[in-house]
């Protein structure tokens, strides 16, 4: 597919191309690289001529599959070689400038909190422990249908050295939405309310958070072990435990 005024004009129309070729990298049969994000670049580079079109599809990979993993700087190159659009370019540069301070082994961001059982927690305060994060929001129907899952994990695995810390990023006013639902839903574990920023709070920029839920593991040196981490949805993530708890 060349460029198109219907690539350039249709939402739907650019999002069901993207999901298509999102698909046809996971489909790969054996693929050469395990890194969907890298495939992904290759597949479009190698099907589209240099267009709008070619652009906007690797820049999806900007939004869905940069992650600050130990790919990231793999991927970043490939973006950069084949990517043509001088803005989509600089936004590459800023979005990596983040995530490679994001990376396995770097000092993890800290957050300085208020807890819904009074006083504040900080990150450091949970040092010797590994810190499950799932920052998410009342409103946020994603992160709800993720409680249930996260129930039985903190149950099953409350006895080990890891903490979960749920941060709220719900606006001021939802302050009271917050506490009512924790208690309603008879929610556990260590829960924090970001300070009504939503957003812009400082742990949600430092870790360029764009969107909820958002699943974060932390070692017990305070540095990060995943950036990005399973949900608790995803067996992969007891997979995980098993393995360092």
């Amino acid at each position: 597919m060349a460029d198109t005024l219907e690539f350039r004009k249709s939402d739907n129309y650019r999002k069901l191309v993207q999901a298509h070729y999102n698909r046809e990298a996971d489909l790969l049969p054996n693929p050469a690289n395990s890194n969907h994000a890298m495939r992904y670049i290759s597949m479009v580079n190698s099907y589209f001529p240099d267009s709008y079109a070619k652009n906007q599809l690797l820049k999806e990979a900007v939004g869905y599959g940069l992650k600050p993993d130990k790919n990231l700087g793999e991927v970043y190159e490939l973006y950069m070689t084949y990517q043509k659009d001088p803005n989509l370019l600089e936004e590459m540069e800023e979005k990596y400038a983040i995530l490679k301070n994001l990376t396995p082994g770097k000092k993890s961001p800290e957050f300085d909190y208020e807890n819904y059982n009074g006083g504040k927690t900080s990150l450091e305060s949970l040092r010797g422990k590994y810190v499950y994060i799932d920052v998410w929001a009342t409103w946020c129907g994603p992160c709800l249908r993720e409680i249930p899952y996260l129930k039985e994990v903190e149950k099953d695995y409350r006895n080990k050295n890891i903490e979960f810390v749920a941060i709220s990023i719900d606006e001021a006013k939802d302050y009271d939405k917050w506490r009512d639902m924790i208690e309603e839903r008879e929610l556990v574990g260590t829960h924090l309310y970001s300070g009504g920023d939503a957003w812009q709070s400082e742990f949600t920029q430092a870790y360029n958070v764009r969107g909820i839920p958002r699943f974060i593991l932390i070692d017990p040196e305070g540095n990060i072990f995943d950036a990005d981490t399973y949900r608790p949805s995803d067996p992969k993530l007891r997979g995980l435990f098993d393995e360092i708890l």
